[in-house]
């Protein structure tokens, strides 16, 4: 009889134990990164814009040579796409990721009223090819790096335009740069991820020359682009 007894315990508990697991909900599947995604993107482009005149064109400033007369900041919106690859090893995920974005990035200034100086600047679109390095705290978080090639459109241009085209000095062309950022990426489904991101991209200084029988001119044309913007993928 007590045989029997602890048999039937010995059975209660494994029926229990067995009712509780199969009351637990299976643990959810781990998140991966790697596969191919597409996506579109959205938020603020600052175009950063500094012009010098380094010979001092037609004296129609007045500030003598090497003069910085123009540092401007335009606020504007970016919208665009991307896609790329991921690589996961581990905790650690290594992609590849090209976009390219229309930027809302015109800008212009009156610089001297007296003789109508004006500049103006319009970025029209930035594209970016980089790579990204990123490490995961938990399966469905990542932190990443990125950085590499970058592109933009641009038109800049001042002078005195009621003079003719004698006195205006311009740049019209895609240009091209290096870019670098990181962001916070969330994958809230298994194909579904979310994201913020900062990119910093310089374009340098281009150069234009104006030959003409009073001399020699030279305007020095600077840009960078910052942009903040959120991003929502599909992968696969």
């Amino acid at each position: 009889m007590k045989s029997l007894r602890l048999g039937l315990l010995a059975t209660s508990s494994c029926v229990a134990l067995l009712g509780t697991a199969a009351a637990q909900p299976p643990p959810p599947p781990m998140m991966s990164w790697t596969g191919f995604y597409v996506g579109i993107n959205a938020g603020a482009a600052w175009n950063h814009s500094s012009f010098t005149d380094v010979n001092e064109f037609f004296f129609v400033l007045g500030g003598g040579p090497n003069n910085n007369f123009w540092n401007n900041t335009r606020a504007g919106v970016t919208v665009g796409g991307l896609a790329g690859y991921n690589w996961q090893f581990g905790n650690f995920v290594f992609g590849l990721e090209g976009d390219i974005n229309w930027v809302d990035g015109k800008s212009d200034a009156v610089i001297r009223p007296a003789f109508n100086v004006v500049a103006s600047s319009n970025l029209k679109w930035i594209s970016t090819l980089r790579g990204r390095v990123g490490a995961t705290f938990d399966s469905a978080n990542l932190f990443y790096l990125t950085g590499g090639l970058a592109l933009a459109d641009y038109s800049d241009a001042w002078g005195e335009p009621s003079n003719g085209p004698r006195f205006v000095m311009s740049s019209d062309g895609v240009r091209a740069g290096w870019t670098i950022g990181g962001g916070l990426e969330h994958m809230f489904a298994p194909q579904w991820t979310g994201r913020v991101e900062v990119l910093y991209a310089d374009f340098g200084t281009r150069t234009v020359t104006d030959f003409d029988v009073a001399g020699t001119y030279r305007t020095e044309f600077r840009h960078s682009v910052t942009q903040a913007r959120g991003a929502l993928t599909f992968k696969w």
